[in-house]
């Protein structure tokens, strides 16, 4: 409590400008459930903010894995799931990508039991799933990673072969959706395919593949292909994930050697130099198959499989690398190996789905990872940063107005923050800090991109009381009651 008291002291001294700053914690909120048990699945942003979910298991290893034909639909607006049409045959282990026409393009299945050449489309405007055009040969995931395709800036799609079990071969096919053709545009270098490894689009309009096979270079230019050279040995690896930044760097991001038998550690990819650098100790969790989510604020949000329950932060301004957990009484916090990670519209992170290990069971439980917010306020009317004296009987109302902004300058309005909540005035005495106390929510003005609402001091029961109060305007995250203070001023009344 001293703490709190010192830093919003120190606040009520650093606002006499009319601009603030203030970030919020990370954090894990509980939503809805999906339909069924999965792992293995996808989840694809729809252009409407929705996800769709697709396949996975439904049976856990040993043996077979069993894919499942269901999809489903979460809707960040009520948080829950509803059931869609259903998939032509099941998947998993596939991989789907959206598509600029706002369809989903599903390709391949689990590759040690049951490739396919077969293609499937999902169309958001129906609810369905029809027929793609077929593969020139069947493909099937490694059991740990899905198909490696790059959607690239034209809005055709790259298959690189991941049949290591059926017919390997290094071949690269381009599917164009308004020829709704699949043609074979040339080969990687290495023969033995890329089933295992992850594929990235680079800022150069390249793609980037690494795995077990090591590193190359894909330019859909020219439809060649050259080797990365003097690749260190702890680059190349099975199972881990890989995702561009901001910057046009790669990180490399968990897997073992080919043979399951050590853990890889982190690593960085400088397209402009050519080179990969360890910038992490090897990670005795990350084993096993690796997820990443780029998030809004530059930093990645990695999945392992194991620890239970543990995902993983690297921020890319000094490389370092924090371990985040799901609370410990959530579902999730039992359940980690192949499951989703969907960076949602309003910047959070849907995670759903997955594995333990230990007891062979799957969940339908989701979690939303909400990333640090930082919000700026201006245009601040009284009484924030300001004095004011008023006689204790008065009923004047107190007009509060503000304009607030996200990390990125973008004003932030009703349907931007995350679960559609709207601030609210939250007031307490600096002279008595227990009296305190939530009020109404501010309302918008859509003309003018403006939070406002009239004070009534009256209203608080220890409104009439003389001394000095701080106005907090709290932006909410997603739970009802999660409010985080953004924006502070202060009045004295007399």
């Amino acid at each position: 409590m001293k703490v709190r008291l010192l830093v919003r002291t120190l606040l009520i001294f650093a606002l006499c400008n009319t601009f603030t700053f203030a970030q919020v914690g990370d954090q894990f909120v509980q939503t809805g459930n999906m339909n069924m048990a999965r792992s293995g699945h996808t989840a694809t942003l729809l252009k409407d903010g929705r996800v769709l979910i697709v396949g996975g298991d439904i049976v856990f290893p040993p043996g077979c894995i069993q894919g499942s034909s269901s999809a489903e639909i979460y809707d960040p607006a009520t948080g829950q799931f509803t059931l869609t049409g259903s998939l032509n045959m099941d998947r998993v282990g596939h991989s789907a990508v959206l598509l600029d026409d706002g369809r989903v393009w599903i390709v391949g299945d689990y590759g040690w039991c049951s490739a396919t050449e077969k293609t499937e489309f999902y169309d958001p405007a129906t609810g369905s799933f029809s027929w793609g055009p077929d593969l020139p040969t069947a493909m099937g995931s490694s059991g740990v990673d899905h198909i490696p395709i790059a959607k690239l800036s034209d809005g055709t799609v790259l298959v690189f072969d991941g049949a290591p079990y059926y017919n390997p071969n290094n071949r690269v096919w381009k599917f164009d959706p308004t020829l709704n053709a699949i043609t074979e545009v040339g080969h990687t270098v290495n023969d033995k395919g890329w089933n295992g490894s992850e594929v990235t689009s680079l800022k150069t309009g390249e793609v980037a593949l690494i795995g077990g096979s090591g590193a190359e270079i894909y330019d859909p230019a020219t439809n060649t292909d050259r080797v990365v050279q003097n690749v260190p040995s702890y680059v190349p690896r099975y199972g881990g994930t890989v995702a561009t930044l901001n910057d046009g760097r790669v990180v490399i991001f968990g897997g073992t050697t080919v043979d399951f038998q050590n853990a890889r550690p982190l690593a960085i990819y400088d397209p402009a130099t050519d080179n990969f650098t360890q910038v992490g100790d090897t990670l005795y969790s990350a084993n096993g198959e690796g997820k990443g989510a780029l998030l809004n604020d530059g930093r990645v949000l990695f999945s392992t499989s194991y620890p239970l329950g543990t995902l993983f932060l690297f921020n890319p301004t000094d490389n370092s690398m924090q371990d985040v957990h799901v609370p410990s009484d959530d579902t999730l916090a039992n359940f980690s190996g192949w499951r989703t990670l969907t960076v949602l519209k309003d910047g959070g992170v849907l995670i759903t789905g997955g594995a333990n290990g230990y007891t062979h069971s799957l969940t339908s439980a989701a979690e939303l990872f909400v990333p640090k917010t930082a919000y700026s306020c201006s245009g601040f009317e009284a009484p924030f940063n300001t004095v004011i004296t008023m006689n204790s009987k008065s009923h004047r109302p107190i007009p509060l107005k503000a304009h607030l902004f996200d990390a990125k300058g973008v004003p932030v309005t009703p349907t931007s923050i995350a679960g559609g909540l709207a601030p609210v005035v939250f007031i307490t005495s600096v002279n008595n800090p227990q009296d305190s106390s939530f009020w109404k929510s501010f309302n918008f003005d859509a003309s003018t991109n403006t939070w406002w609402i009239n004070l009534q001091l009256d209203d608080f029961w220890f409104g009439d009381t003389p001394g000095t109060y701080e106005v907090w305007m709290k932006t909410p995250d997603v739970a009802q009651y999660a409010f985080n203070p953004e924006c502070v001023g202060y009045f004295v009344r007399k």
